[in-house]
């Protein structure tokens, strides 16, 4: 167990505060607003940022965290593992990685060669070189400026890298994102497979083809794919890479000086993304997460999804892939060599069967519903006939009773179930939200 001792806090400072019951920022003390409003006081170490008193109170661990994010069956982060001064056992090779230094304070920034974008490098265009080079923070020629960011889902950049990576896709279109246009996004067709690798300091570092683009849904149940690379600006930097880019790597980001805020923090980063089974796999994840998609949108609305005229059909082969990436559980075992969701390849395998069962049959059409509809009124017409027979039969006992007259029908008042005392004991009643359960 680690303890920190004193540490401020804002009380209900979020803005998503009825989503969250708290937010702990763990990035530097540069950036923290806490700090800000207590520096200078006899509190500002109390302002520390969190994991910075953390290091402070515990001078023998290592001052790093690393993260791991896994990816769900529609291909979106969902949870991972957070470790402090600790590296997953299967992942240590992550320690020899390049080590890239940030140039600023609090984040942690690096600069980056370019994307190969299917083979081809697209570099330069960078937005912020000047103002860097200006505080004398020399940026090597054609390499733009990159800050990691845990928070983020998206990834953010230069326009004219949008426009090279999208705009000549078959069926691409740039959609409004804001009013005022600063904000550049391209539409693509939900199949668009893409080839994507970011180099850093000579190290390529490619992202899963599903991480490419994301998919959203309209309100009457179509589908809507966008880039998940989007233009506009980023503050102090060229890239803002969230967890789009994030889920491909292994991350390590050591804090530097706890004692200093305005200490230089680096980052290592362990590519766990085989693009060939990457690439491979890609047509069946995609489906899947289609399938998922609508799966979800049927189950929330209680509506069948809307088919648009252009809904595109899957001619590709049955998926038995999952997703090929390390094991993002922390144990002291041997990971895992195949990575593989069970979970996943049931909806892969699940997406090839729908597409295959969309095509009509000409062996026969089935009224499922008449025959149904018939069931329910040959039921129904055979309840009416026992019941006609019961009151038969009771007529004639009765009429063979030696004396006839009034008697009080005993009723019990037991139940053949003893009543539950609440309601989540019922066995007709449950709720995945109790308590312990």
């Amino acid at each position: 167990m680690l303890t920190i001792c004193t540490e401020a806090v804002s009380y209900n400072a979020s803005p998503n505060a009825q989503l969250y019951s708290g937010l702990i920022g763990l990035g530097g003390t540069a950036a923290s607003q806490i700090y800000g409003l207590l520096q200078s006081t006899s509190y500002e170490d109390n302002g520390r940022a969190i994991l910075y008193n953390l290091f402070e109170h515990e001078p023998d661990l290592p001052n790093y965290t690393t993260w791991l994010m896994s990816r769900s069956e529609v291909g979106i982060t969902n949870g991972g593992v957070l470790t402090i001064s600790e590296v997953l056992s299967n992942m240590t090779a992550v320690l020899d990685a390049p080590r890239f230094d940030s140039p600023t304070a609090a984040d942690w920034t690096t600069y980056m060669d370019g994307v190969y974008v299917n083979g081809r490098l697209i570099s330069g265009h960078s937005n912020i070189t000047d103002l860097f080079e200006k505080n004398g923070i020399h940026v090597p020629k054609d390499n733009t400026v990159v800050t990691f960011d845990t928070g983020t889902a998206f990834m953010r950049g230069p326009d004219y890298y949008v426009h090279a990576i999208y705009k000549d896709i078959a069926g691409a279109a740039l959609v409004p994102v804001d009013p005022t246009g600063t904000i550049v996004a391209y539409s693509v067709p939900c199949n668009t497979k893409l080839n994507l690798t970011f180099s850093f300091s000579g190290t390529k570092y490619p992202i899963h083809p599903i991480d490419a683009i994301e998919l959203g849904m309209n309100d009457d149940g179509t589908f809507t794919c966008v880039g998940s690379i989007t233009g506009g600006d980023v503050p102090a930097a060229d890239w803002l890479l969230g967890s789009a880019f994030l889920r491909n790597v292994y991350q390590v980001y050591n804090y530097g000086n706890s004692s200093d805020i305005r200490a230089h923090p680096a980052t290592q980063l362990l590519s766990i993304v085989d693009p060939e089974k990457a690439w491979a796999e890609a047509d069946s994840l995609l489906l899947a997460r289609l399938v998922a998609y609508e799966a979800d949108y049927t189950s929330t609305s209680g509506l069948p999804r809307a088919t648009p005229s252009h809904a595109q059909s899957y001619s590709g082969p049955l998926a038995t892939a999952s997703i090929t990436a390390a094991d993002n559980e922390k144990h002291t075992a041997a990971a895992s060599g195949s990575g593989a969701s069970a979970a996943t390849a049931t909806h892969a395998a699940l997406a090839g069967a729908l597409a295959e069962d969309s095509i009509p049959s000409s062996a026969g059409n089935t009224d499922l519903p008449g025959l149904m509809r018939n069931s329910y009124i040959g039921l129904g017409l055979l309840g009416v006939v026992l019941v006609l027979l019961i009151v038969v039969i009771g007529l004639s006992v009765t009429s063979t009773r030696p004396s006839k007259g009034y008697r009080p029908l005993m009723v019990s008042r037991s139940r053949t179930m003893p009543m539950a005392e609440t309601a989540a004991e019922d066995p007709f009643y449950s709720t995945p939200y109790d308590s312990g359960k």
